[in-house]
């Protein structure tokens, strides 16, 4: 009788311990789902969903916009957004997402004491862009997130 009262309470424990674990060292992750697009992406770990194209944490912002490109060259309309107010741009690097030809850009914003990742998506007739902001001082912590984040980007 002892021992399967020992091995109960060891069943117990190990099922609580595992419970506790998980509860701690996995953090659900928001997911960010917009039909319309076909676009589905996990919004960087410990971000909460605002909307269902915008995610932040704190002052640290993710947004997914999408217009028609009507006649516009892509590769030229992007380097036109990516240049919008004036930014640094780090780094500018064709890469291709689902299928998709895109442009992902890391700015720097000096007068917003602010950095950027975006990737710009050409899907048919259609930019999409997906644009993390974050504060200067901030970037080194999040930007491996925002890059798994970024990995995660599925379209339809």
């Amino acid at each position: 009788m002892k021992r399967k009262s020992r091995l109960a309470i060891t069943l117990i424990l190990c099922g609580l311990s595992f419970i506790s674990c998980g509860g701690k060292g996995a953090q659900a992750r928001a997911k960010i789902d917009i039909p319309e697009l076909g676009l589905s992406m996990n919004a960087p770990s410990g971000w909460k969903l605002d909307n269902p194209r915008m995610c932040s944490k704190g002052d640290n912002t993710c947004l997914v916009m999408d217009e028609l490109l009507e006649d516009k060259d892509f590769l030229q309309y992007a380097e036109k957004l990516a240049r919008a107010q004036s930014p640094r741009i780090e780094l500018k690097q064709p890469t291709m997402i689902s299928g998709y030809e895109a442009i992902e850009a890391v700015l720097e914003y000096p007068n917003a004491d602010s950095k950027a990742i975006k990737v710009y998506i050409r899907k048919g007739d259609k930019l999409i862009e997906v644009s993390y902001v974050v504060l200067a001082e901030d970037f080194a912590e999040f930007e491996r997130e925002i890059r798994k984040s970024i990995k995660s980007i599925k379209l339809k």
